[in-house]
């Protein structure tokens, strides 16, 4: 009887583990490359939402300081009759009408459109009262020319100008909110589905290692 020990018959590495881990731990992988993906793009998506309506906002209070800067130019031109207040004046009107119509352009509700074409509406009606007020001190009219800048009906224009820019001003602010909300739920989610990917990773390499050293 032969009663030598037989040399134990190593396996190579790998053997004997059983598919299922191996296949689960490519799937978790592709799993975590994909979340990966989408928290990217999260971040980047929150981060062009935030500098279009930073943008916008900018936009929106930069038309209401000019309200008063476009007053204060036409009523200097009526007072003084010095011909640069109107230059000053019509150099900002080209750049405040710019604005304006970018503020339509990126309207992105019904109610904010409707409050900045309203804003546009009640712009053109101010111009108009201001090129008038202009035609006066250009002959020698001033009196006439700080009436109109001063009457009810321009008063009254001008306050629904600045209340429109308000209602514009209000919505950008109430979407970002509502935008920032959703994009931090959303981000939680895709936080958790992480989480989850990892810890199914750890549970597959765990399995794979029991399986080699056996």
């Amino acid at each position: 009887m032969d009663c030598r020990e037989r040399p134990v018959e190593k396996k190579p590495l790998g053997e004997g583990v059983p598919p299922f881990p191996t296949f689960f731990l490519v799937g978790v992988g592709l799993a975590m490359g994909g979340v990966l993906v989408v928290l990217v793009w999260n971040v980047w998506r929150n981060s062009e939402i935030v500098h279009d309506f930073g943008t916008s906002m900018i936009e929106t209070h930069r038309l209401q300081e000019k309200a008063n800067a476009r007053t204060a130019s036409v009523q200097m031109a009526a007072s003084t009759g010095d011909e640069t207040w109107e230059r000053r004046y019509r150099e900002e009107a080209s750049s405040r009408v710019s604005l304006i119509e970018k503020r339509v352009a990126r309207a992105s509700t019904p109610e904010e459109l409707a409050n900045a074409r309203a804003a546009n509406k009640a712009d053109q009606a101010l111009a108009k009262l201001e090129y008038r007020s202009l035609e006066f001190t250009r002959a020698g009219n001033g009196a006439e020319a700080l009436r109109i800048l001063t009457s009810p009906e321009y008063n009254a224009l001008k306050l629904r100008y600045l209340d429109d820019l308000l209602g514009v001003e209000r919505f950008e602010h109430e979407q970002l909110q509502s935008i920032i909300i959703t994009r931090q739920s959303s981000f939680r989610v895709l936080l958790g589905f992480s989480a989850l990917a990892f810890l199914g990773l750890a549970v597959a390499w765990v399995r794979v290692a029991r399986s080699i050293r056996r």
